[in-house]
């Protein structure tokens, strides 16, 4: 008798055994799929608010799918899949894994997450949504009806304190830039995220400045009209103005409540941060320049190589606030040096530990003159240096000084 109940028991096994290995092995053909629902009608637009962002706001639920289609009242167990786009095509759609397994129950901030940072909707305004579900077993798919419903998502974030630049530029202008007209494109402000702007610049010290978001001085910002701009020369709030300013609401006003910024003292390069969101903004002072730069911003050459013209005349070209070019004619092996007018007020030489000869092609150089500086920005008389002197073969140079690093070259043309 035991033995008999153990040959039954191994076919009872062996059966179960089989049907699983049936059920694995099924090639969906014509599947049912499930059916979808949504516990809030088509016709009713969702306001999603913050209040409510930990709250259950909007239900879907599916029925199972039947694998097996029409032929059998039973079916397997399936994965389910969320869709979640906002065209009917999903074709930008993204998808999630409901823990629950026929029902899915979307709190706010999950559902506002999605449709603003994964979608890519405007908060506070209308946008149809559509869903639907794939559920899949055995490598087969089976995907249900599709179902929309139109919400308006809330601001993840707060308004910015200082609203955007329409144009999504932004330039500075203004006497502590030199006043360019047009404005040049190294003075566009570099957007980092949507609300933060950074720009590295020179600025002339002590001097005034702003900046706009066009030409046109539709949008300007400015310092508030209640600070003292000496004070906030390194940091502090800024306003918006302008001919096309915006109120509270975002309508346009004309504005002009503000005040120039003031640059800080000392002459240099900076780095200049507006952040919209806070209305705040900072600027912070660059690696100084090795050799300080002519305030006049003219540099002339001078001495025997350049044949001791008088007056002096050929002036080297700006290309950046920190490096100056020349293409000139050398006579070879004899001294010259540079100033910045001929009272040799500053005058730009070699330093006097090298020897002239082993430097003619690159190195580095030094300021001197009559009102030279110290490294505080001082005017000190210094004749500490020597003169250049040129290659050994006559001809045609191009000379470049880069005061930011304190280098030059002579290269033949």
């Amino acid at each position: 008798m035991k033995k008999i109940n153990i040959y039954i028991l191994g076919i009872l096994i062996t059966l179960f055994s089989s049907c699983d290995t049936d059920v694995d092995m099924i090639q969906i053909q014509e599947g049912i799929p499930s059916e979808v629902a949504s516990n809030i009608d088509e016709s009713t637009i969702i306001s999603i608010i913050k209040e409510n962002e930990q709250n259950v706001i909007y239900n879907l639920t599916w029925t199972n799918s039947n694998y097996l289609g029409d032929d059998t009242d039973s079916s397997v167990i399936g994965d389910y899949t969320v869709e979640i786009g906002t065209s009917e095509d999903f074709s930008n759609a993204i998808t999630i894994n409901p823990p629950e397994y026929l029902a899915h129950g979307f709190i706010g901030i999950e559902l506002n997450t999605i449709l603003i940072e994964q979608l890519g909707a405007l908060p506070e305004e209308v946008v149809e949504v559509f869903f639907r579900i794939e559920s899949t077993f055995n490598g087969d798919v089976l995907m249900s009806n599709t179902i929309s419903n139109t919400f308006i998502p809330y601001r993840l974030v707060p308004l910015p304190e200082v609203y955007l630049p329409t144009t999504g530029t932004i330039s500075i202008t203004g006497a502590a830039v030199g006043s360019p007209w047009p404005f040049p494109a190294e003075h566009k402000f570099t957007q980092v995220t949507e609300t933060f702007y950074t720009l590295e610049t020179y600025l002339i010290g002590g001097e005034t400045y702003e900046m706009v978001a066009d030409a046109g001085w539709n949008q300007a910002y400015k310092l508030p009209g209640n600070v003292v701009p000496a004070d906030v020369t390194a940091a502090g709030t800024f306003v918006e103005d302008g001919n096309l300013a915006h109120d509270e609401f975002g309508n346009e006003v004309s504005r002009w409540e503000g005040q120039n910024f003031l640059s800080p003292p000392e002459s240099g390069t900076y780095t200049i941060s507006l952040d919209f969101q806070a209305g705040t903004y900072t600027v912070e002072a660059g690696e100084k320049p090795a050799v300080y730069l002519p305030p006049n911003g003219t540099i002339l050459i001078a001495g025997a190589a350049a044949g001791n013209p008088w007056p002096l005349e050929t002036e080297f070209t700006q290309v950046t606030e920190t490096l100056y070019s020349l293409e000139t004619y050398l006579i070879g092996g004899e001294q010259y040096e540079f100033v910045t007018d001929s009272s040799w007020s500053q005058a730009y030489k070699i330093p006097a530990d090298v020897v002239p000869a082993d430097v003619t092609e690159a190195g580095t150089f030094v300021e001197d003159g009559g009102k030279a500086h110290d490294e505080t920005g001082n005017e000190v008389e210094r004749w500490e240096g020597q003169n250049f002197l040129s290659p050994a073969e006559d001809g045609t140079y191009k000379i470049t000084l880069d005061f930011q690093s304190g280098t030059y070259t002579v290269v033949k043309q």
